[in-house]
């Protein structure tokens, strides 16, 4: 199974949303009203500003989304170069969850698409930085669902550099950033976690 962050923050939002996104047809999916492009359109101008007004040197990944594992390695290979901030990285994890399948564990692969990777001082199997997500909202508070997805992509950099980021950053509307510390410690206690909260 491949638990995304996209998946994790529908789930957070309507889990029935999540379900039929992985097994409903897609011929039946009603079109997207004019609302939802708005709200895509000013969330894309927020991300853009807050690319030009803070991280205008970042880096981005030349592979395709599509490509998820070459993206990945390709993130990867930046934050071993030490680039200060990457826009649309791509992290892979995993986890297993005893219990799911009878006596066999079950291995989950976990695929984040942080907005932000930025360099901090600090140790990690790099070097002397690592690197804390960044994740651009368009909300202008701090709602759980960002507040998870947040903690998620810290968990996939934690299995990425080998540290848990001190800090996980929102970059919200009203033009301030949220710092939020991660408080999991591993992905399987991040999705046990929000399964308890809805």
């Amino acid at each position: 199974m491949l638990l995304t962050d996209s998946l994790l923050l529908d789930y957070k939002r309507c889990p029935r949303r999540a379900f039929l996104n992985l097994y409903g047809n897609p011929r039946e999916r009603d079109s997207e009203r004019d609302f939802l492009l708005k709200l895509r359109q000013e969330s894309q101008n927020h991300i853009e500003s807050v690319l030009a007004d803070s991280y205008s040197n970042y880096c981005t990944p030349e592979t395709p989304l599509k490509d998820w594992q070459g993206r990945v390695q390709e993130t990867e290979y930046l934050m071993q170069q030490g680039v200060a901030c990457i826009y649309q990285g791509m992290l892979l994890g995993s986890a297993s969850l005893s219990g799911e399948t009878g006596n066999v564990p079950a291995v989950v692969q976990l695929l984040g698409t942080p907005h932000l990777l930025i360099r901090q001082p600090g140790i990690s199997r790099f070097g002397d930085w690592l690197y804390v997500p960044g994740s651009i909202q368009l909300g202008r508070r701090s709602k759980p669902e960002y507040k998870v997805v947040a903690a998620y992509y810290a968990e996939l950099l934690a299995a990425t550099q080998g540290t848990l980021p001190p800090t996980a950053y929102l970059f919200l509307r009203s033009s301030r950033s949220e710092e939020h510390t991660s408080e999991l410690q591993s992905p399987c206690n991040l999705v046990c976690r929000l399964l308890l909260e809805k």
